[in-house]
């Protein structure tokens, strides 16, 4: 596999291929661009299928992250809620009644 002038990837027999535009797939490069070319190079012929880990990056799980949100914005509003301030909330004047 080889990385032609506009910067796309093509298979060629080996023979033909100038060393210095060798790709090598690496898993953990968190740019996912590469990795997702590869995933692409099938041709209708299915001549060349990749198969294989193409992506290995750890990253934060979104619920993490959500948790991190809401840790950050108890933290900022000086901790947790107490009975009292829900009571304070509920008697405000920022309620309805539903009938």
């Amino acid at each position: 596999m080889v990385r032609d002038d506009a910067g796309s990837l093509q298979v060629v027999p080996e023979a033909q291929a100038d060393p210095a535009r060798v790709v090598r797939h690496d898993a953990h490069d968190p740019d996912p661009s590469q990795q997702f070319a590869l995933s692409r190079l099938d041709g209708p012929d299915m001549a060349h299928v990749p198969v294989g880990v193409f992506r290995d990056v750890e990253r934060p799980t979104y619920d993490d992250q959500v948790r991190a949100q809401v840790d950050a914005a108890v933290e900022q509003r000086g901790g947790p809620a107490d009975d009292d301030a829900f009571s304070a909330l509920v008697a405000g004047r920022d309620t309805w009644t539903v009938g």
